[in-house]
């Protein structure tokens, strides 16, 4: 009797967590937009100009994009915290931005959460979603390669990633 018990529970409790995680589970870029915007010659001037319009340094900053509202932000904030310690560890700042304080900004991204880095020459060097899979988590990670050849400047310029799948919200403005 106990064991039907403890099974049932963990089978509900499975079973609620897999909803609210799979519920949200969807293409980063949807519509095809970021995607189709990256490929003009001009996105990351374009980009950094936008960004440029409210942040003055962008030399070695990370922007997180989040809405603390979107369920996968929480999923996301252990991930969040792990890159903060390596950002500040190479000297890089890092910046959290909402849809409602930088609507401009966040325009250019089609889900939260997100990140874009600009590296030490104040270039473009990242713009996309964390991770993909089920919670984004650390463990489904796109970007901890990534900050790394940008943090040792190894990077060969701007990688703008839209296609993939995972815990995204859309950008209510």
């Amino acid at each position: 009797m106990k064991l039907l018990l403890v099974a049932g529970w963990f089978l509900s409790s499975l079973g609620i967590m897999l909803y609210f995680g799979i519920k949200d589970i969807r293409s980063f870029d949807p519509d095809g937009k970021l995607h189709f915007a990256s490929t003009d010659l001009n996105y990351d001037t374009v980009t950094k100009q936008v960004f440029n319009a409210t942040f003055s340094e962008l030399k070695g900053v990370a922007f997180h994009i989040q809405d603390q509202s979107c369920s996968c932000s929480s999923f996301s904030k252990e991930h969040i915290r792990s890159l903060d310690i390596k950002f500040e560890k190479a000297g890089f700042s890092t910046k959290k931005l909402t849809p409602s304080s930088h609507r401009e900004i966040v325009s250019l991204f089609p889900s939260l959460p997100a990140l874009a880095i600009f590296d030490e020459n104040a270039e473009l060097a990242y713009l996309g979603p964390y991770s993909s899979g089920l919670f984004c988590s650390k463990n489904s990670s796109l970007i901890e390669t990534i900050v790394d050849s940008i943090i040792s400047n190894s990077h060969l310029g701007s990688l703008v990633i839209s296609d993939s799948s995972g815990c995204y919200c859309d950008i209510t403005i």
